[in-house]
């Protein structure tokens, strides 16, 4: 709208229109009686200005999937729909389907494999593997070749919970487990996972476990 104006407006024609408001300004400027009008006509001469030589950078209103839809990147957490590297083991999950992977499970879409990475977490804190620590050490043992305890001390940091706290029930509910399994997906696929997708697969869990 500045722009438009500014191209059919002549430049002189702007500053003579803008002196005549100052000088109309200074004149009434000490009567009481005119303050409020004194006071609206600043006001206007601030809209003008304003759409005149104000340019208002917009924020970009990016796409979930440029914000969030990290797995783009062909992982193989990505083309099974499985996150958190879920091992093919264990009873058949809701949404699991024949993997075409033969070490880890497959599942129809992403928020099945957050519901089974959330189900798998609650299942070992219920066994006593209770603080980030116990949890890393036995989802990614030092046997399969990771690091549990770099692994761990990162998800701690990043999650803002002591690694060593005691977990339970309650941090489903208040959302550090959440958290928890966006920063272990962080680790097991190298970049940040869709957060619709992983609401929507915790939330799943949390309402079939009736947490």
């Amino acid at each position: 709208m500045g722009d438009f104006l500014l191209s059919v407006i002549p430049s002189n024609v702007i500053t003579f229109f803008v002196v005549c408001i100052l000088s109309y300004m200074i004149y009434w400027v000490y009567s009481y009686r005119k303050l409020l009008l004194v006071v609206g006509l600043v006001a206007a001469l601030g809209c003008v200005i304003y759409l005149w030589y104000g340019k208002q950078e917009l924020t970009k209103q990016v796409t979930s999937s440029q914000v969030f839809d990290n797995f783009n990147r062909k992982t193989l957490g990505y083309s099974l729909n499985n996150p958190g590297n879920i091992r093919s083991m264990g009873a058949v999950l809701p949404g699991e389907v024949s993997s075409s992977n033969n070490a880890f499970k497959e599942f129809t879409n992403m928020k099945y494999g957050f519901r089974a990475m959330t189900g798998l977490l609650h299942s070992y804190i219920r066994n006593g593997h209770n603080t980030i620590r116990s949890i890393i050490n036995r989802y990614a043992p030092s046997s399969d070749g990771n690091n549990p305890e770099s692994y761990a001390k990162q998800v701690a940091k990043n999650a803002n919970v002591g690694i060593d706290q005691v977990l339970g029930e309650q941090d489903f509910r208040n959302g550090n487990m959440m958290n928890i399994i966006y920063f272990m997906t962080r680790v097991e696929q190298g970049y940040a996972p869709n957060i619709k997708d992983l609401s929507d697969g915790f939330e799943m869990y949390m309402k079939e476990a009736n947490i």
